[in-house]
């Protein structure tokens, strides 16, 4: 028997459980980590995350509902939001008469009351996920500017999907990029009274078509301004990307996510921001107060 693959992809596997002694233990931490290289898994972070997940365990509590909740999100689910709005800005989604964004568009909703998003490709990032010399088609990829000023000024797509609509092939493609924004993280954190720091979605679920988002919450902070820090967990929060992108601020310091393609998703890469804050565009569901 002979098995082949077309990818290069490291994965690692945790399990922890708190020592309780004698007590016997209920609950577990169960997290994977993938990449394309060694460095690209940034072990010591993970493990880190992992450990204080299984430290709140005995003291997290259900969040209370906020139909317009302050969030500060992560790398890992800032990239999957943003390659759901590179799905409007891919020619395919006009052929097939699907919701799309068109040069010219802003990609937020309602006035820009935050950090106009910035939003770039580039297939040469050695050791991510979206990196290569060509496209799918086998014709030379290169890199460019999708969104400028929080407005579309490129799409991506396929040679053929342009030959279908006459529009001429740029052959952009890439891993995400998005340049750092001015706060760092503590700022962003300290910027607002109340918001709630998700470190960890139990499954986040995005839609290309009606760019909306929503996962159950698997392990947040809730950062008060006077009060010490409390672990959430439960709940359910929803989110709309083109609101979020309205009133958006990126953090100074930066990231790589470079996803493998699995059963769930395609390939994903992602340089830009470690942390995002959307003061707009997000509600939560949980206990009332």
């Amino acid at each position: 028997m002979r098995a082949e693959r077309t990818t290069s992809e490291l994965y690692f596997e945790c399990a922890m459980e708190p020592d309780r002694g004698k007590v016997p233990n209920t609950q577990e931490v169960h997290n994977a980590v993938r990449g394309v290289h060694r460095g690209g898994l940034d072990l010591a972070a993970f493990l880190a995350e992992c450990a204080e997940e299984t430290r709140a365990l005995g003291s997290v509590q259900v969040p209370v509902s906020d139909p317009r909740a302050v969030v500060l999100l992560r790398a890992e689910a800032i990239s999957l939001l943003l390659h759901a709005l590179l799905g409007q800005l891919d020619l395919s989604a006009e052929y097939h008469k699907r919701p799309h964004l068109a040069e010219g568009d802003a990609v937020h909703a309602g006035a820009l009351l935050g950090e106009a998003l910035e939003l770039g490709v580039d297939p040469f990032i050695d050791f991510m996920a979206e990196s290569g010399a060509h496209t799918r088609e086998g014709l030379p990829a290169r890199g460019g500017r999708l969104v400028e000023g929080g407005r579309v000024v490129a799409r991506v797509g396929s040679h053929r999907m342009a030959q279908y609509l006459g529009r001429k092939f740029s052959g952009i493609c890439g891993n995400l990029v998005v340049p750092p924004g001015p706060l760092q993280r503590n700022e962003l954190v300290s910027g607002v009274p109340r918001l709630i720091e998700v470190k960890a979605f139990s499954s986040l679920l995005v839609s290309s078509d009606t760019l909306t988002w929503s996962s159950e919450i698997k392990l947040a902070v809730l950062h008060e301004a006077g009060r010490p820090p409390v672990f959430l967990k439960g709940g359910v929060m929803s989110g709309d990307i083109r609101k979020n992108l309205a009133r958006a601020h990126w953090s100074r310091e930066t990231r790589r996510v470079s996803q493998t393609e699995d059963g769930y998703h395609p390939a994903m890469g992602y340089e830009g921001p470690s942390w995002a804050r959307f003061d707009d565009g997000v509600s939560l569901s949980g206990r009332d107060a």
